[in-house]
């Protein structure tokens, strides 16, 4: 691998490892705002949450391992939590882990869902599974579409989702 390409993939680790794997814009951020309250699953460090809160979102981060010296407080939870929850909250669910969790969520959760990541067939394919995919495709619309810069070999977006009638 030639010293650029190694250089750009040590910087793109540290930024994901700093911040998150998804690069939140202003639009991005705006549109959220606008969809609140909002649950986040899979939060990691919670540095979405911690942009969407110092613009007076309404959220609630949660990750099943939540980490040390998050960017947002992060309470330890997975799909179960939204049990608690009802159609109010918007879901929000930024490159959520390979597995059932997303899956999972969508059966648990009745309102509206921001995803964000990569569509299947694009980039990395490293997010939930293709059941999850098959859900959204099944029992939702597609809302709207925010395209997000992108780390290398990645193809970011912001999906938001609405339950069909």
């Amino acid at each position: 691998m030639p010293i650029s390409a190694q250089w750009e993939t040590d910087v793109q680790q540290r930024l994901i490892a700093e911040y998150a794997f998804a690069i939140p814009t202003r639009e991005a951020l705006e549109y959220l705002r606008e969809q609140g309250p909002l649950i986040e699953l899979g939060a990691w460090k919670g540095y979405w949450a911690y942009e969407l809160d110092n613009r007076g979102v309404d959220i609630t981060a949660y990750d099943i391992d939540p980490i040390l010296d998050p960017w947002f407080p992060v309470e330890s939870g997975d799909q179960d939590v939204l049990l608690e929850y009802g159609q109010a909250e918007t879901l929000v669910l930024c490159w959520p882990p390979v597995g059932p969790m997303a899956y999972e969520a969508l059966l648990l959760h009745d309102g509206d869902v921001v995803y964000i990541g990569e569509r299947p067939g694009e980039g990395y394919k490293a997010f939930a599974d293709m059941r999850f995919f098959d859900v959204l495709t099944a029992r939702y619309e597609h809302v709207t579409q925010i395209d997000l810069p992108s780390h290398p070999g990645a193809k970011d977006d912001l999906h938001h989702f609405r339950p069909l009638d």
